[in-house]
């Protein structure tokens, strides 16, 4: 389980009850959209369901696999605020975020509301020039979803 920090740590990783926790130093412009929940009486950031759906699409592999954040999307659709997953993706400074993001809202929920759609096609009017891969540790091959600048290197769904 990944946990963010803005200062490098001596310690990578540690297991608690269980449980493997890895230290991941992240730029100040990636941390954010944290809420503050309590544990044994002490304060614990953790990030809201919209920037963890951020930070999952940009880093696949630490969040799983590619099906793990295809079932994040799918679950997610009636619980997020996409006023704030905007902000998110609009804010957030590698652009692979709205690329994926984007494919897996558009594939799979077929009923997308309007407000959602014209968030979408803002991302899509503010895509970067490249091509990313869906999942970048599986095949450098695959078809290219030219909508969204992504390369289609792996089945899920």
């Amino acid at each position: 389980m990944p946990v963010q920090t803005t200062t490098r740590k001596k310690v990578t990783g540690r297991t608690v009850f269980g449980v493997q926790y890895q230290f991941v130093t992240v730029p100040n412009t990636k941390f954010y959209g944290h809420v503050k929940e309590w544990h044994k009486g002490k304060p614990v950031l953790i990030t809201d369901k919209e920037k963890t759906l951020v930070d999952c699409a940009d880093d696949v592999e630490r969040a799983g696999t590619i099906e793990e954040l295809a079932k994040a999307v799918k679950s997610a659709m009636g619980e997020i605020s996409w006023v704030k997953l905007d902000e998110y993706v609009t804010r957030f400074p590698n652009r692979a975020v709205a690329k994926r993001l984007g494919y897996l809202f558009e594939t799979l929920v077929p009923e997308l509301p309007a407000e959602t759609r014209e968030i979408l096609a803002s991302w899509q009017r503010n895509l970067s020039a490249g091509v990313v891969p869906l999942q970048s540790s599986k095949s450098k091959t695959g078809k290219i979803s030219t909508r969204w600048r992504v390369r289609l290197n792996v089945r899920f769904g």
